[in-house]
């Protein structure tokens, strides 16, 4: 009998038109697969982002899941499993891409995902999304799964003869920032034939996916019907086989009369005579309700799984955890070099060696073929992870705390590397070019890159964003760069104020592009078109500053006072100190660009002693507070530079650089701090730093300074520095180690 799916979808709902019961349209038959069976499983409980709210239970059904598909018979080695923070959006596609080049025709691909979905309300591409880990929290075509894009890869599956399995459990929640028509528009969108498919779904239009304890000690209610029916519940005629039909009635049977005054209706399209699964009565005493997995919601799902010996880390594997062994031992010499490069992040690098260097002397020694795809699969998902935490912080998602120093010409050159490795077209058809573009023109942005040998050409920059948005329209983060193109590079406020006005009209939720908007409006004194921008949105804390300055300079005073109070109504959080942080922090941060000096001191004071309140005892709080601390003091040292206060300023400054600060290169060019950086006081700070001193000897190193850099090398040693074994490693201080100089500083201060 033919063992058929080929695309299953679970919970992210059909049309309003499909009523319970209805009798779908057939779309394929039956084939036969007698070829090699392989599954991506992902499933995301937990978000990177706080605004995405956390589910229960969705991590737990997709390795459930993972071991239903391992009971049937499918070798472990060919499952690769994605869970919370490993199911980021690059781990995904790059598994899909190694996946592509795997299967053969006669071949079978499970692809489930287990999760949040949402299309953004009021965007010009009402297109559906599955929201990994990394997911930003606004502008989905900047990290999060189109739908439009896996349907292209499960056309390209079927069109070699791969019988393609998608599950998606995940219209979990209509408190997205699509809300319930993005829930709605999600399913809409999902309903539309794609090639030679089945489709299962577990909801209509405007019904949620339930989950709770009482499913299976801890599961989603569709999904823990649906493997009992795959399992063999739904075999109604007792002939050890589940038809389409026969798991249909089941599902329409179970799921209703359980999902109380919450309505879930599922729905099957597809052939209703094939077989898509074999009775599994083992599987079914492992998980019946009497013998259920026990998962309760006041224990943490992965500790809970591991007891029940499922989450194995030696188990769950993606396919960046391949690593092969081989008898070339030229070839798996540079692999191991390459696998340590690519530990300690060094992508790429002005200086040899680096990860890159390395796997492109693995392509040119013509050893072992499984070695070099091997290297590229790891190289290129790492790749696209910058790129997606680089494009995250552009548009504000994460802040510097979370991305790091800001490194445009790495990111841009790591994108060029990315497109020579794996090519155009599959990134076109992952989603990931027009991110990968915007990547690369960001190098054309004199206030990011001061060397003008790196610097690309701003016409060049241009052609590359306008071929992004032929390619997704949706991409409004790219009306936004080009927007600062044209405003910094090619002065034309007017052309680059139009891309600005572009990218709020096609995606009001882009917070950066509103600031760029507003801020051109606030230089222009341009307070009409301000309040005009504003008058949706002025529960939004950036939209209510904006709203106060203009209504203060329209001498509107009546309503200056009313959003002012709202100003200190937003900062005032006593009862979560995070939240108040936040808030006072990003008022802080407007306040100081807007030169409101002393009102960005009393904010930056509050958001300090409320992020001391964050700091309790638990190992979350700490981390939070780490996080953050330094930043906070960084912003301090500008504010107190900007009032001429070189004591307080350099206190915070240190503080900051305790704190773990590292940006030395930044914080040598912030006009922010032009004043302190003229007193001696600044020179004599870091004399008597030695992290400071060191991380100073690097910026001058790699600006080619190298007189200044082994000056501030010897005063870092003077002052105490003596990790002589990272420094031996340090490709920052490439230029300067084959020095007589240098040599002579590490003899001397080595033998102390």
């Amino acid at each position: 009998m033919s063992k058929l799916w080929t695309i299953i979808f679970l919970c992210i709902s059909l049309s309003a038109l499909a009523q319970r019961g209805a009798n779908p349209e057939v779309i394929s038959s039956s084939k036969s697969t007698t070829g090699t069976t392989y599954a991506l499983v992902m499933g995301v409980s937990k978000y990177e982002n706080p605004n995405i709210p956390e589910l229960k239970y969705a991590d737990i059904d997709a390795l459930v899941f993972r071991e239903y598909l391992l009971s049937t018979g499918i070798k472990e080695e060919n499952v690769y499993t994605l869970i919370n923070e490993n199911a980021k959006n690059a781990s995904f596609w790059s598994t899909l891409n190694y996946l592509s080049d795997q299967v053969k025709e006669g071949d079978v691909v499970y692809i489930y995902f287990s999760g949040h979905g949402d299309v953004e309300s009021k965007t010009i591409v009402q297109d559906a999304y599955l929201l990994p880990y990394d997911s930003p929290y606004t502008v989905y075509p900047m990290g999060a799964i189109g739908i439009i894009y896996l349907k292209s890869w499960i056309s390209t599956f079927s069109s070699k003869g791969v019988q393609t399995i998608f599950i998606a459990d995940a219209c979990k929640s209509g408190n997205l920032i699509g809300g319930r028509e993005g829930m709605e528009a999600t399913a809409n969108i999902l309903k539309d034939k794609w090639q030679d498919e089945i489709k299962i779904v577990s909801c209509q239009p405007g019904e949620l996916s339930l989950e709770g304890e009482q499913w299976g000690g801890g599961r989603g209610l569709f999904s823990y019907e649906l493997i009992n029916g795959l399992s063999g519940l739904a075999d109604k005629n007792k002939d050890d086989e589940v038809t389409l039909r026969e798991l249909n009635l089941y599902l329409l049977e179970k799921v209703p009369e359980q999902s109380g005054r919450n309505p879930q209706n599922p729905m099957l399209i597809g052939n209703y005579e094939a077989t898509i699964a074999f009775s599994n009565k083992q599987f079914i005493d492992q998980n019946s309700d009497s013998k259920d997995l026990k998962i309760t919601s006041d224990k943490n799902n992965a500790d809970a799984l591991a007891v029940k010996g499922i989450l194995n880390s030696n188990a769950l594997r993606s396919a960046n955890d391949i690593v092969y062994q081989s008898s070339d031992n030229q070839s798996m010499k540079l692999y191991n070099e390459f696998n340590g490069l690519l530990k300690e992040g060094k992508l790429i690098s002005y200086y040899p060696p680096s990860a890159y260097s390395i796997y492109q002397d693995l392509e040119k020694l013509n050893g072992d073929p499984k070695l070099v795809e091997s290297a590229k699969l790891l190289l290129s998902e790492r790749i696209m992870q910058d790129i997606q935490k680089f494009v995250r912080f552009i548009i504000g998602d994460i802040g510097e705390n979370e991305h790091g120093p800001l490194q445009i010409i790495n990111i841009s050159l790591e994108a060029t590397i990315l497109r020579e490795m794996i090519g155009d077209k599959k990134l076109i058809e992952s989603g990931n070019f027009a991110r990968v573009l915007f990547s690369e023109a960001c190098r054309s942005l004199h206030k990011f890159v001061k060397d003008d040998d790196l610097l690309m050409p701003k016409e060049l920059a241009i052609m590359k964003l306008d071929t992004a948005l032929s390619m997704d329209k949706g991409a409004v983060y790219v009306n936004c760069l080009k927007g600062m193109i044209f405003e910094f590079e090619f002065y034309n406020e007017e052309i680059a104020l139009n891309e600005y006005k572009i990218a709020v009209a096609n995606n009001p939720n882009f917070r950066i592009a509103r600031n760029m908007l507003l801020m051109r409006f606030a230089e222009n004194k341009d307070y009409a078109s301000i309040l005009d921008y504003t008058k949706d949105q002025r529960n939004n804390l950036l939209n209510i500053l904006y709203s106060c300055i203009a209504f203060k300079n329209l001498n509107m005073n009546d309503s200056a006072k009313v959003y002012l109070a709202k100003i200190q109504s937003r900062t005032h959080i006593p009862a979560d100190p995070r939240k108040e942080f936040e808030t006072c922090s990003e008022t802080g941060d407007f306040l100081i660009n807007e030169r409101d000096l002393e009102n960005a001191k009393y904010y930056f004071e509050k958001a300090l002693k409320s992020l001391e309140r964050c700091c309790g005892v638990n190992e979350e709080d700490l981390s939070y507070y780490f996080e953050n601390v330094a930043l906070l003091n960084y912003n301090l040292a500008c504010l107190y530079s900007l009032l001429l206060d070189v004591d307080k300023s350099l206190f915070h400054l240190e503080k900051c650089l305790a704190a773990g600060w590292t940006d030395i290169a930044w914080l040598m060019k912030d006009e922010d701090l032009n004043f302190i950086r003229k007193s001696k006081k600044f020179t004599l700070f870091f004399d008597k730093n030695p992290n400071a001193s060191y991380n100073l000897a690097c910026f001058y190193a790699l600006s080619g300074q190298q007189k200044e850099a082994l000056k501030q090398l010897e005063k870092a040693f003077s002052a105490g520095w003596s990790d002589f074994d990272w420094l031996e490693k340090d490709s920052d201080l490439a230029t300067i180690k084959e020095t007589k100089k240098f040599k002579a500083l590490l003899k001397k201060y080595r033998k102390k």
